[in-house]
């Protein structure tokens, strides 16, 4: 199986954040920008998409714990560049 295969879907938004993340930026920073509260991006990251309650957030679809390892798998899978 390939590595292409293992890609989580994220969504457009979440690639944002990834990518923010990436920066450095806190949540509070990351909804500023992003026009969003800084709990709906925790909840992004850590329990649940704010549009899809269903759906797991981002680190458990990743695979990972926190930011850093969240920014690590993002760039393996290619999501992310350096």
């Amino acid at each position: 199986m390939n590595i292409e295969s293992k890609k989580p879907f994220i969504t457009d938004t979440e690639l944002q954040v990834l990518a923010l993340v990436n920066k450095g930026l806190s949540s509070k920073e990351i909804a500023q920008i992003l026009y969003y509260r800084p709990h709906s991006i925790e909840n992004m990251l850590t329990r649940h998409s704010p549009k899809d309650r269903k759906r797991p957030g981002l680190f458990a679809r990743l695979g990972v714990s926190d930011r850093k390892e969240a920014v690590k798998r993002a760039r393996e899978l290619g999501l992310l560049k350096d």
